[in-house]
């Protein structure tokens, strides 16, 4: 799977190999079928407005993900991040989501939140 990541703010720093591994491993565990993953690291309002747009919601969030096929596209609000590790984390989070995860029903959410912390256990 090609993983290819988009930084939009003005943060040069941006730690890439441990989630690009973290992402595969949860791919090959998870059987995903995407051929293509695009993170986009962006802004509070392109998710505002991403939020706005798709789900109805006019606030910021802190990630949001598409299943468009074969591609699965994340977008993670970096000035929301207070660690690379939690950044790693919304990615994760993301990643699931676009995978069919939810977490609107009681015991979802600390399933979810299991998930991401063992795939990033290693970055």
């Amino acid at each position: 799977m090609r993983i290819s990541i988009f930084n939009l703010t003005r943060n040069p720093r941006l730690p890439r190999a441990g989630i690009r591994d973290a992402i595969r491993t949860a791919a090959r565990k998870e059987k995903a079928r995407f051929h293509e993953t695009n993170i986009v690291i962006a802004g509070r309002r392109r998710l505002r407005s991403l939020n706005r747009t798709y789900f109805h919601k006019d606030r910021s969030t802190n990630v949001i993900s598409f299943h468009l096929g074969d591609v699965c596209e994340i977008y993670v609000a970096r000035p929301l991040a207070r660690s690379d590790y939690e950044l790693y984390y919304f990615i994760m989070h993301g990643f699931l989501h676009a995978l069919g995860y939810d977490h609107r029903r009681r015991g979802e959410r600390s399933r979810m939140d299991e998930r991401c912390r063992g795939y990033l256990k290693h970055v």
